[in-house]
């Protein structure tokens, strides 16, 4: 039962498939409830984690809450933990902790490969959204690199950079569609005559 689940999750990490890894780890965890050994069930733990560091980081604090103690003494979950806990507080130094050649060496490389990217293009957007103009340095430190990779990156993005500075490209602003009250009443209608049937 393991042994398959976990050759379907290996497929999942090496195509970076993040909700097909967190449906194999979830149904794993609803099965194992105490009935494995630790050692067993303790990959899918690493990976679920991961998982919800990626997308869901409320989540990933409700996992740590309800995971075997046993499970919670492994050092790589409580790397994962650490750096959850530095995302939860916004610090920057997470980066180095998601930067950490050990990754590429463990099965967990493509997602921390896929979690570094999914919080520079955060950063990014949150940057171009909030600064007319930024110091490189100050981008550099939000994205976990060096002033050289942030003005490559910066400049891919056609960003202005002026000597230490950066001036974003903010993204276009998403068009809202306003009802007017014949729409609205047009929509009421054809809802009321659904409840109607």
């Amino acid at each position: 039962m393991v042994g398959s689940k976990q050759a379907a999750l290996q497929s999942c990490l090496s195509t970076r498939d993040v909700d097909g890894a967190l449906k194999i780890c979830e149904e794993l965890e609803l099965e194992h409830v105490g009935q494995w050994e630790p050692a067993q069930v303790l990959p899918f733990y690493r990976v679920q984690l991961l998982c919800y560091v990626v997308n869901d980081l409320v989540n990933a604090r409700w996992l740590w809450e309800r995971m075997p103690d046993a499970v919670k003494q492994d050092p790589e979950l409580i790397e994962l933990w650490k750096i959850a806990r530095l995302l939860w507080k916004q610090d920057p130094s997470a980066f180095s902790h998601i930067l950490d050649p050990k990754w590429s060496q463990s099965n967990l490389g493509e997602l921390m490969k896929l979690l570094l990217e999914r919080l520079r293009e955060k950063k990014l957007l949150l940057i171009s959204r909030s600064h007319s103009s930024i110091s490189l340095q100050s981008c550099s430190s939000l994205l976990g690199m060096s002033e050289a990779e942030a003005q490559s990156l910066c400049k891919g993005k056609n960003w202005e950079i002026s000597g230490n500075y950066v001036k974003p490209i903010s993204p276009p602003a998403a068009v809202e569609h306003d009802l007017n009250p014949d729409q609205l009443q047009a929509l009421t209608d054809y809802v009321c005559s659904l409840d109607a049937r």
